[in-house]
């Protein structure tokens, strides 16, 4: 993650920083609603 944000920092200022914050609110997705994701392989989900 240090490198892709560094990557997306010098594409352009600020870049980084939305790429972070994607992350969080998907991390927080997945943890309010963990099942609304398919299942691919046993209890993995995708």
């Amino acid at each position: 993650m240090d490198e892709a944000y560094t990557w997306y920092e010098s594409q352009q200022l600020g870049l980084g920083d939305e790429f972070l914050d994607c992350i969080d609110e998907m991390l927080d997705r997945i943890c309010q609603m963990p099942e609304s994701y398919p299942v691919v392989y046993r209890d993995v989900r995708r």
